[in-house]
Formats: structure tokens, C-alpha cells, sequence
């Protein structure tokens, strides 16, 4: 859709400041973007050491069972 002023021009500030709008959006949602990137990349590493250190927890005690029996 084309805005026109009453000769018939084409509106550009509208044009200006819708399309600075949606760059604005824009980079709020990429900002967006980033952070859950870097919370997923965050939550990502947490998981991995809790999986290290869960498989040494077992086997620690497969160790530990091994000496008893």
C-alpha cells in the first residue's frame, strides 16, 4: 500500500519512520535472539557437567561395589 499526501506524492517520512520502526523491531528480536542463544549455550554446558559428573558418581560406586563383593 502506497501513502499519497493530497498532490498525490508519495508519503516518505511515513515511509522513514515505518521502515525505522521495523529496524528498531528488528534488532530488539535479534537482541532477543542472542540472549536465548547464550541462556540455551548456558543451560547447554550446565547439563554437561551434570552428565560428567553423574557418570563418575557411577562409577565411583561401581567401584565401590566391586571392593565390597
Amino acid at each position: 500500500m502506497v501513502l499519497r499526501d493530497e498532490n498525490g506524492k508519495v508519503v516518505v517520512d511515513h515511509l522513514e519512520s515505518e521502515y525505522k520502526r521495523l529496524m528498531n523491531e528488528g534488532y530488539k528480536n535479534l537482541n532477543r535472539i542472542s540472549e536465548y542463544a547464550g541462556a540455551v549455550k548456558t543451560l547447554e554446558s550446565i547439563l554437561d557437567i551434570f552428565n560428567r559428573a553423574q557418570e563418575r558418581w557411577v562409577k565411583m560406586k561401581d567401584q565401590e561395589k566391586g571392593r565390597i563383593q
